[in-house]
């Protein structure tokens, strides 16, 4: 009797401090800025995202953050042609920004429900795509849905951009853009972010 009595006390202290503990957590959306590693144009924003229902979750939600970046060696040392394709290699980095100690609190069940409003964790779907403007190139990621664990330290993921330049090419720069979206789930806020990846046509 008295260790089911401890057990209850315990179980009603840890939901207690696990209210008291995000109480203080702010989650309110700020605007950041991810650099793209080896790109000329400057960065665009990237901006966090609420689950369409602003101020429901005041004070207790948590943001999210994606590190979009490709590979410049292989894009500073490639020669781009028109009527080739070619295969550029990116990185997907995600993370939540949730204590460490919520995240993995003891009673998970009762965890997963807080955070995400199911018993069991969710996989996170980051959606890829691309967006050029000219009509002599195509661009798309290889795989558009990116699956990835929710933890509160950076996951990453390698990926690949196809860049398909038609024969009527014009020698020069080029610039398009690669986005990462991960959607809001429960309390964890979604996040976008843009990456402009530069070549020069030769």
């Amino acid at each position: 009797m008295r260790t089911t009595s401890l057990w209850k006390e315990g179980t009603a202290i840890g939901i207690i401090l696990l209210f008291l503990g995000v109480a203080v957590v702010s989650g309110i959306s700020t605007v950041a800025v991810i650099a793209s590693e080896g790109s000329n144009p400057p960065p665009t924003k990237s901006i966090h995202l609420n689950d369409g229902s602003p101020g429901r979750f005041l004070f207790i939600t948590f943001n999210s953050d994606i590190i979009l970046t490709y590979n410049g060696t292989y894009v500073n040392n490639e020669t781009f042609t028109p009527g080739r394709a070619y295969a550029i290699p990116i990185q997907i980095g995600y993370r939540a920004e949730v204590p460490y100690w919520l995240l993995h609190y003891h009673f998970r069940p009762l965890k997963n429900w807080f955070l995400f409003h199911s018993f069991i964790a969710p996989n996170m779907v980051i959606n890829m795509s691309a967006k050029n403007t000219q009509p002599w190139a195509e661009v798309y990621p290889v795989v558009s849905n990116i699956l990835t664990d929710i933890q509160n330290e950076y996951v990453f993921i390698p990926s690949t951009v196809i860049l398909d330049l038609g024969m009527e090419a014009p020698q020069g720069p080029f610039v398009f853009s690669v986005t990462a979206l991960a959607p809001a789930v429960h309390r964890i806020n979604g996040f976008v972010t843009t990456m402009n990846i530069a070549i020069v046509v030769q």
